[in-house]
């Protein structure tokens, strides 16, 4: 989710727009906003001028700089108000200026204002000597000044509703961006004035200032792959903040003729998906760069494809994680195999570097001890092929780790400050923020508990500026919870972990959740110990019982005896009642929790109807995953050790109860799910239906807009659905449309009866 920004109301932008025009008619622009309107001219400067002012660089003279900019912006305005959405305000047709009404709104508020002359039209107007620019239009157009103003309001008018968004679409400010450049380059000698080193240079100097978008501009203007990624890597957290990198990324050309920049790019935009939390998109991405892996038949970019993948599920699916790096390090084990002369060749040696790097971090956070032998190879293949720095902060990063679970807390804070004055140097914001996380935990160990609060709570109000990874908020929580655990403090250490834990079902993250019900029960049992409330003795059994399940099920080695430890270690008995979670709810905790929310909800008297129906949904929901999750327990028993006589029976009696639950809708959405698989995947094959139920048709630009494809993809795909008989084609030509067959037997039969 991108944060949205400040925004003015409709009747202070009105004052902006105003004061903006009238300036520039009466040629006082250059005077500004400032000394009447201080607040509207702070947002003006922070939500239109500053893209313009990065495009610009040093190519203006700064005394011309923000004039120059503030004509920019109005010229693009008033250019959004075009009907034929065309840039700028030249090559008006004639027919606009004498015929079309649509046009006016542009015309009469450019004219009178300055922007625009009116044209001579002697056969059609024969207009007095010094005629000002509302009579000339009045005469032209046949109307009065009241209709005339009227048009003028009706401009403004919207150009407010298109310019007051909270968050500008990214194509508004990529079309600011190049208005401005237009405007710049008009001018004489500007082209060699303004060439590719001058792109770089500004470039440069953009990542060096920490203008994520403007680096990003330049280096795109500049055409060159290499500085366009190592912004991307550079300011990750600043580019996912702003739909701008997207339309950038959009609009360049290079990736769709070469396929390893295509690649790259794909990886980088999965990044911007993750610091915006959404799972599907950045998925979507990393299959996509997966997909041009295996096009090109490189074992670098198919080893780098599922090491990304690897990542991706490293919070939620252990076992796929790991299948995931075994083929990355099957893949860059081939690669780095390759003739010495070949760049390939050591990039892959660095990437398998990161990815055994990545999984010792992998077996450190199970506390395996697969780790050490990893991590003493990559200390190997450095002594061979010295690391660049990102990399060299990584392996000091794991080292730290390696060194913290071993106890040595003083090795691991060395190699984890090495790292965070690597990644600092670097300029890798999100890098540093995780590092600081990891020096949070080490110190709080350390009882250090200043320090251990000061890193988490740097990462925690970076949180509040700029859009973080679920695992590093979430860590950060956690980490400070830690420290005022080990200071006594357990109301705020309760309460930091609480919050940490809710964060982490939020981003769907399970494998963490064990690790904060052990830590509440912790600090409920200490809380107990300390002011023997009966409450806290009852949370602690009851977060001790639901961590005790749920690292089962993380298969975390002593998990066990660590947490049935935990209640007479804090109380300082060692006979203390079992009183863990029953194993029904434990053993289906995500699911009975919401139940048990649910059925909270339903019983409060005022619940709205609405709200009643939702609640039953995710209730019904919760249960069939129980019944899903059990049936699948069974079959995979089943394949080991062998099928009871009665189970095929037991399958169909499950079957057959599941059917008759189904409505009408859930069939036809299963077996669309079955039989698009490999066109749309779940959710967009959802929205498909949705649209055909409510609008009763479908066109191809409205399958194209769903499944963001373009329109000859979506036509071809609509080919193939009606041949699976999921669809009906109707119509032909522009009038074709796209029908269930359902639909189209009820409409035959209503025919029929008539």
């Amino acid at each position: 989710m991108i944060p949205a920004t400040r925004t003015v109301s409709p009747r202070a932008f009105d004052v902006l727009l105003n004061a903006g025009l009238q300036a520039h008619r009466n040629g006082q622009l250059h005077e500004g906003l400032g000394p009447r309107h201080p607040r509207l001219a702070a947002w003006l400067h922070r939500r239109w001028l500053q893209p313009v002012l990065g495009t610009l660089g040093d190519a203006v003279p700064p005394a011309q700089r923000r004039l120059f900019a503030l004509r920019c912006v109005l010229v693009w305005a008033l250019s959004q108000l075009r009907p034929d959405r065309q840039p700028g305000l030249g090559d008006i047709p004639v027919q606009a200026w004498l015929q079309s009404t649509s046009w006016r709104p542009l015309l009469s508020l450019a004219s009178h204002h300055g922007f625009l002359a009116v044209p001579a039209f002697p056969s059609h107007y024969r207009r007095r000597e010094n005629e000002t620019a509302v009579d000339n239009l009045c005469g032209l157009w046949s109307v009065v000044p009241s209709t005339l103003y009227r048009y003028m309001d009706k401009g403004r008018l919207q150009l407010g509703m298109a310019l007051l968004q909270r968050e500008p679409p990214g194509e508004w400010l990529l079309s600011l961006r190049q208005a401005s450049w237009r405007a710049l380059t008009e001018q004489p000698s500007a082209a060699e004035a303004f060439g590719l080193p001058w792109h770089l240079a500004q470039a440069e100097q953009a990542m060096a200032e920490a203008r994520a978008t403007d680096a990003l501009w330049h280096s795109l203007a500049a055409d060159d792959p290499a500085l366009v990624l190592q912004v991307f890597r550079r300011h990750s957290l600043a580019l996912a903040a702003t739909e701008e990198a997207d339309a950038m990324v959009d609009s360049w050309e290079l990736p769709r003729r070469d396929r390893r920049v295509a690649f790259e790019v794909a990886l980088d935009m999965a990044s911007l998906w993750r610091h915006r939390h959404d799972l599907l998109r950045e998925n979507d991405c990393l299959q996509q760069a997966l997909r041009i892996a295996d096009a090109t038949g490189l074992a670098l970019l198919c080893g780098r494809a599922y090491a990304a993948l690897g990542r991706f599920h490293m919070a939620r699916d252990h076992d796929r994680t790991l299948a995931c790096y075994d083929d990355a390090l099957r893949h860059l084990r081939v690669a780095a195999g390759g003739p010495a002369s070949d760049p390939d060749t050591e990039r892959a040696r660095e990437e398998l570097v990161r990815s055994l790097v990545h999984l010792a971090w992998i077996h450190l956070r199970c506390s395996d001890p697969k780790s050490l032998p990893l991590l003493e190879q990559v200390d190997e293949l450095d002594r061979d092929h010295p690391l660049p720095d990102e990399i060299r902060a990584e392996v000091e990063q794991v080292w730290g780790e390696y060194w913290r679970c071993a106890g040595q807390l003083q090795k691991a804070l060395a190699h984890k400050q090495r790292a965070l004055n690597i990644y600092e140097r670097l300029g890798d914001q999100r890098s540093a923020l995780s590092t600081c996380n990891n020096l949070s935990l080490i110190y709080a160990e350390a009882r250090d508990i200043g320090r251990a609060i000061h890193y988490g709570q740097r990462v925690l109000d970076a949180a509040r500026e700029t859009t973080l990874e679920t695992e590093v908020v979430a860590g950060a929580q956690l980490h400070v919870g830690i420290a005022h655990f080990y200071k006594a403090q357990y109301d705020l250490a309760i309460q930091h972990y609480d919050a940490a834990m809710q964060t982490y079902e939020r981003g769907g993250i399970s494998g963490r959740l064990s690790v904060c019900h052990f830590n509440l029960a912790e600090a409920y049992f200490h809380r107990y110990a300390r002011d023997q409330n009966p409450e806290d003795e009852r949370l602690g059994d009851h977060h001790a019982g639901i961590a005790l399940r749920l690292g089962q099920l993380d298969q975390r080695q002593g998990w066990a005896e660590t947490v049935g430890a935990l209640k007479s270690n804090a109380l300082g008995s060692e006979n203390v009642p079992d009183r863990l979670l029953p194993d029904e709810f434990a053993d289906h905790y995500q699911q009975m929790n919401t139940v048990r929310q649910q059925r909270r909800r339903l019983a409060m008297p005022d619940l709205p109807p609405t709200e009643q129906v939702r609640a039953r949904l995710q209730i019904a929901q919760a249960y069939l995953a129980i019944a899903v999750r059990e049936r699948e327990s069974a079959l995979a028993l089943a394949r080991t050790h062998g099928r009871p006589e009665d189970m095929d029976a037991a399958l169909a009696g499950l079957r057959d109860v599941f059917e008759r639950a189904l409505s009408a809708e859930e069939r036809r959405r299963a077996h669309w799910e079955a039989q698009a698989a490999d066109l749309l995947d779940r959710a967009r094959c959802a929205q498909v239906l949705e649209h055909l139920v409510q609008h009763g048709a479908l066109q191809k630009r409205h399958y194209a807009a769903i499944s963001g494809l373009g329109l000859a993809t979506a036509s071809k795909h609509l080919v193939a659905l009606a041949a699976r008989g999921l669809l009906v084609q109707t119509g032909k030509g522009p009038a074709t449309r796209y029908l269930l067959p359902d639909e189209v037997a009820a409409a035959r039969s209503d025919a029929t009866v008539h």
